[in-house]
Order: C-alpha cells, then sequence, then structure tokens
C-alpha cells in the first residue's frame, strides 16, 4: 500500500490526531477455545483478537459535531478507504497500523469522542462479536492532570482499533459511547458510511431568499490608477452551493455563516470535500468578493499594479470531509488583510447582495450587507 501521509495526525472525518499511542489490550475472549464455535455467525466467524492505538489533541473543530453528535466512528473494511478516511500525510504510527492490516482477515475501527479539555484520551471498555457487527463501550477518560495544567477546549481525542477474524470481517458496529461530560450516546457505524457529511447536513447557508433590497450603482474609484479585480470565471460557470463532478455528484458544498450582516461583522465561509474521494482545489486565495451592482457582480477589491493580480497555479489536497474556511471582516480593511497581495477596497462598501465566489471549482455563496 502507497504510504499514508495526508497530515502528521490521524484524520477521523476531518479531524486531526496527536500521537499517542498504546498497544494491544488484549484478547477478544482470552480464556475461550480457539476452536469453539458458539460465538460464529452463520457457524463461519469467530473475533480472535483486537489492538488499540490511542490518539490525543485535536487540529480544530470537526464539521460533525454538534451538542447532538459528540463522536464520530468509521468501519474501514479496504486499503482504498483507509487512503481516503486517513490521507496521505498520516503519522507512522497510523501507516503502520494501516499497513499491517490484512483485510481479508481483519477490519479497523476509529472512534473519536468530544471531550472538555486537551487532557482526555478515549479507552475502548471491551469489543465482542454480536452476530454481524462488533459491538462495544467506549468513554473518554480524564487523563488525571490538574485543571490548571490542562488547555480548556474542547478536543477530540480518539482509539483506532484493528479486530481481527477468523472467517470474513464484520462490516458493522454498535458503540455504547460515553463523551467527556459523562453523557452517553449509541453509534450505529458501517463500512457502507460515507467519509464526508451530505452537503444537506453542513451548518450556513448558500445565500438569501428573494432580491436584495438594494442594488448599487456601477463602482467608481476616483484613483486612475486602481484596477479592479478580474472575474477569472463566467457567471455561466457559477454554481450556487455545490459544485459538481464528473460523475455529475456534489464534489465540494461551499457555506456561509450569515446570510445578512452589517458593515464590521464577520462572515465565515466555508469550502469541504462531500465525497468520499480525496479531492483538489486552486489555493486559498483564488476567490472573488463582489456586490452586485447595477452593472453586474464587481468586486469590491482592486489594486493599482495589475501584476497583483497573477495567481499560481497549484492542486491542494482535500481529504474526505475537509477543506478551506475564510473568516473575513466585512470592512475596507478587513476585506484584504488576509490575501498575499496588495490589494485595496475602492469605493467604500455599499449595502446590497454580496457573494463569495471560490474558483477551481467555481462555486459561490451570497449574503446581504445592511
Amino acid at each position: 500500500m502507497p504510504p499514508l501521509n495526508r497530515r502528521e495526525a490521524l484524520q477521523i472525518g476531518g479531524i486531526a490526531l496527536g500521537t499517542a499511542v498504546a498497544g494491544c489490550l488484549g484478547s477478544a475472549d482470552d480464556e475461550s477455545d480457539p476452536t469453539d464455535t458458539t460465538n460464529r455467525s452463520n457457524q463461519d466467524r469467530k473475533l480472535l483478537d483486537y489492538e488499540v492505538v490511542q490518539f490525543s489533541g485535536s487540529d480544530g473543530t470537526p464539521n460533525w459535531y454538534d451538542d447532538s453528535t459528540p463522536a464520530r466512528s468509521l468501519v474501514i473494511d479496504s486499503e482504498k478507504r483507509a487512503r481516503a478516511a486517513f490521507g496521505y500525510d498520516a503519522s507512522d504510527k497510523v501507516q503502520n497500523a494501516v499497513e499491517g492490516t490484512d483485510f481479508d482477515s481483519s477490519v479497523l475501527l476509529s472512534v473519536t469522542v468530544a471531550a472538555p479539555t486537551a487532557c482526555y484520551h478515549v479507552e475502548l471498555d471491551g469489543l465482542s462479536l454480536d452476530d454481524d457487527r462488533l459491538v462495544g463501550s467506549v468513554s473518554a477518560v480524564d487523563d488525571g492532570h490538574e485543571d490548571d495544567m490542562c488547555v480548556q477546549t474542547v478536543s477530540f481525542p480518539a482509539v483506532l482499533v484493528r479486530a481481527q477474524f477468523d472467517g470474513t470481517p464484520v462490516s458493522r458496529a454498535t458503540l455504547s459511547v460515553t463523551d467527556g461530560w459523562d453523557d452517553e450516546t449509541e453509534l450505529e457505524v458501517s463500512a457502507s458510511d460515507s467519509l464526508s457529511p451530505a452537503p444537506s447536513e453542513l451548518p450556513g447557508h448558500v445565500r438569501p431568499d428573494g432580491d436584495p433590497a438594494n442594488v448599487p450603482p456601477e463602482l467608481s474609484c476616483e484613483d486612475d490608477a486602481f484596477e479592479r479585480h478580474p472575474s477569472w470565471f463566467d457567471d455561466s460557470d457559477v454554481s450556487w452551493g455545490e459544485a459538481t463532478g464528473n460523475d455529475g455528484e456534489p464534489s465540494f458544498a461551499l457555506r456561509v455563516d450569515e446570510t445578512t450582516v452589517e458593515r464590521g461583522d464577520t462572515i465565515d465561509v466555508t469550502l469541504t470535500n462531500v465525497t468520499d474521494e480525496e479531492q483538489t482545489t486552486g489555493n486559498r486565495h483564488k476567490y472573488s468578493l463582489q456586490v452586485r451592482t447595477e452593472a453586474g457582480w464587481e468586486d469590491v477589491r482592486g489594486s493599482t499594479s495589475a501584476e497583483h493580480f497573477g495567481y499560481t497555479d497549484e492542486a491542494i489536497l482535500h481529504p474526505p470531509g475537509e477543506g478551506f474556511d475564510w473568516t473575513i471582516e466585512m470592512t475596507e480593511n478587513g476585506l484584504v488583510e488576509d490575501h498575499p497581495f496588495d490589494l485595496e477596497v475602492c469605493p467604500d462598501l455599499p449595502a446590497g447582495r454580496y457573494r463569495f465566489v471560490h474558483w477551481g471549482p467555481t462555486v459561490a455563496v451570497a449574503f446581504d450587507v445592511e
């Protein structure tokens, strides 16, 4: 299997996990006779044993997490699914765990659990075979540090479990999960579950309903040297909310957190890979911030030096469930401060409908500025 080196951490549904590791926790049935077939499903399967790799830490909040979803689990039943789930920059420990898995006789099970501080790890309290699925209990456990020694932030510790079978591996699991607040939830997962959220499951909005309350006149700047940022796409190429891949299905979804803001407010825009494969985009700066005027959609940014409009041609890989995010302050300075080119806004921002367009793929969201 080619090296899985997507991140220096395990990726669980968009989560970057750290590098603490534990070995085998024990046999699935240490005292049983390996020739006993009483636990087999249809007399052709037995769980022989399982190994556990622990991880801790986080790299941001995963897009699946909210108060009603404190945990996430994935069943990995093939090298292809492992490569898509973990990416190409996983740590050596993760590479070793995946490359050491014979998927003809074993299956991987990842479990990520939310916790209130960075001083938690995940413990698997037992794993067994119940007919056609793995059944187990998982808990987020406090490491026992003093509160002032722990970063007070929601973290996402996790475990990766490799279960080995006599017979065909199962592809489903039922887990009882206790998060870091001692709340319990039950997860039903299978190898057919998507690695990324569906567009309908993503938080945020695509655009406001109806027409804008204000449509300003064509933008005009008093500085004759000012050249407005061009559109590197045709309006006919713009997709609202979702970009479509070669198979006709959504490949990336773009969302904005608010549909109405005031000058000085910030907006959060996210681009998410909604497939089960790695997808590519251009770099994160390839976007336009436009307002709808009487002359059409116009970028509010520009430059007195046209050379600033030259973007590099590169491909950025995004595993399932990952992508870009932008936080933009709706002020003249806020619109250009996170850009590598020397851009400025001219004239001042008018009230009206704005759209954020990321090109490559070309996908947009809109919001109103009052």
